[in-house]
């Protein structure tokens, strides 16, 4: 029998892959046009396709010992007087922390009653003009408190359990207050010195992060590339070779734009499994240091500015973890307006303004613990 021809088959057989590659090439191409338009009309790309060399060169003015990390006064005095340093890191203490007076033990012999600060960025005063501070506030409101703040920029709850042993005791305080915010949950993964203080090639203070936490909880350590896109252009590095190439073109700036514009909060998909446990402990730890010195302990639980209108993830497994384990928080989200009482974005800081709201808030409640010996009497306190 003899066969039939198939040249006309092969022929129809190659049709559709000849369309598919026309197609691959026409929308590469159109692709290739837009981002020559882009390009043409100034557009910025997300990630920078290629990063200029950075000379950095350690700073002396940061150290991480027995009560955690905190600034060096002396090698600070002399950054902020050549300029390395300006603000509030040039408003420290001789023990590096950021209070005007000096922690001296025989000042905790009097009878006035003393209160002790543990927290972060929020506590220390961040984006706070100086004066203008919670802890300024209630400091210039209660003058006839004895208040030692140890908050530091970047600290977790495991910081707070260090400064605690070491300054808990020195103090007696009748009230801890520790300002938590939902950071603290990557900050208690990470190497309590995890950050890199360095001088730039400009002169100017270096300030990041030398470790990540991924969608899967790994910590990661950064690398050149990463440092240099955090302190350059203030941005979190990608999260994956993709992502990075993607953002080093004018199309896919526009996609990732979009993604920030719209407020798509990426950790509603990560795992908080080893972030809830290992934060878990330090707070009961942390609970359980200051009953044992016979001090009340109160938690500040602060909102993000996403938190304002709903409260995200983070906000909601802060206030679990602190309900399970009885310990009362504050909630000053619901005096807090998002437009007001924040700084611009992308910063996530209070402005003046929403400091001074805590602070007054803050105040009040001080001085009903100190007259009841609870929080019961203060407004937005969540009991157990």
């Amino acid at each position: 029998m003899r066969r039939r021809p198939t040249k006309n088959r092969s022929k129809s057989h190659r049709a559709p892959i000849r369309w598919i590659g026309t197609s691959l090439l026409l929308g590469l191409a159109t692709l290739g046009v837009l981002e020559a338009v882009l390009a043409a009309a100034g557009l910025s790309t997300y990630y920078p396709a290629h990063l200029p060399a950075v000379e950095v060169s350690i700073s002396p003015w940061w150290r991480c010992d027995a009560p955690g990390c905190h600034f060096v006064y002396d090698a600070v005095i002399a950054a902020c007087e050549s300029g390395e340093l300006d603000g509030r890191p040039c408003r420290v203490n001789r023990q590096g922390f950021p209070d005007a007076d000096d922690f001296d033990a025989a000042d905790s012999n009097g009878g006035e009653p003393r209160v002790l600060i543990l927290g972060d960025s929020f506590a220390f005063g961040m984006m706070a003009d100086i004066g203008m501070s919670f802890v300024e506030t209630l400091e210039s409101t209660l003058p006839e408190i004895l208040i030692w703040n140890t908050a530091i920029p970047g600290a977790g709850t495991k910081q707070a359990i260090a400064t605690f042993k070491v300054y808990g005791s020195r103090l007696r305080p009748q009230i801890t207050l520790l300002a938590f915010f939902t950071n603290d949950f990557d900050d208690n993964l990470l190497p309590i010195d995890s950050w890199l203080n360095a001088v730039g090639a400009d002169g100017k203070a270096i300030n990041v992060r030398k470790y990540l936490v991924d969608e899967r909880e790994n910590v990661v350590e950064l690398d050149l590339r990463s440092i240099q896109l955090m302190t350059m252009f203030d941005r979190e590095p990608p999260k994956n070779d993709l992502e990075y190439r993607l953002g080093s073109t004018r199309l896919g700036a526009i996609a990732l734009r979009l993604i920030d514009s719209l407020g798509i909060d990426a950790t509603q998909h990560e795992r908080y499994d080893r972030r809830k446990a290992t934060t878990r402990a330090y707070l009961q730890e942390l609970r359980d240091l200051v009953s044992a010195n016979d001090s009340a302990f109160l938690v500040m639980l602060i909102p993000g500015p996403e938190d304002i209108s709903s409260p995200g993830l983070r906000y909601k497994i802060a206030a679990q973890l602190l309900s399970e384990l009885e310990i009362p928080y504050l909630e000053p989200r619901v005096m807090l307006d998002r437009a007001a009482d924040y700084a611009p974005p992308p910063d996530i800081h209070w402005s003046n303004s929403g400091h001074q709201k805590v602070g007054a808030l803050l105040s009040e409640c001080i001085k009903s613990m100190l007259s009841r010996g609870s929080p019961a009497g203060c407004e937005h306190v969540v009991l157990p």
